[in-house]
């Protein structure tokens, strides 16, 4: 828990696994550790496995607390999925781009020729000598 907390998500997940096969007669604790890894995995954001995880102790635990727990858990997680995949409607939005412009006029009316004067560079005036 104390690596969770830390936000060593990768050291949790191992101590976890660890922790599985070592002390895997321990009914309780396993189930409790299992809770713990499907916090890891919301926490990495693999949802697919934090889901398979809480599902498990669901439908295995002995231990009607834990039950009640991974099920909590296990409907924010399905709760915040079905937030995300509610997408707000958009309203179509058109807009007319030839709005009063003569489209034929563009291309057939006749380029006019604007006459320009072009600046002639003067030489630098010289400094006189004294």
């Amino acid at each position: 828990n104390i690596l969770y907390l830390r936000g060593e998500y990768a050291n949790c997940e191992t101590e976890v696994f660890a922790m599985v096969k070592k002390f895997s007669a321990y009914d309780y604790w396993m189930e409790k550790t299992l809770i713990l890894l499907g916090d890891n995995y919301v926490a990495k954001e693999d949802l697919f496995q934090a889901k398979i995880t809480l599902k498990n102790v669901v439908e295995n635990s002995k231990f009607p607390e834990l039950v009640s727990v991974a099920q909590d858990k296990l409907r924010i997680i399905e709760e915040q999925e079905a937030a995300k995949k509610l997408v707000p409607k958009t309203e179509e939005l058109n807009i007319d781009l030839n709005s009063g412009v003569n489209v034929e006029k563009l291309f057939t009316e006749p380029e006019k020729a604007v006459e320009e004067v072009v600046p002639v560079p003067q030489e630098p005036k010289q400094k006189e000598e004294e």
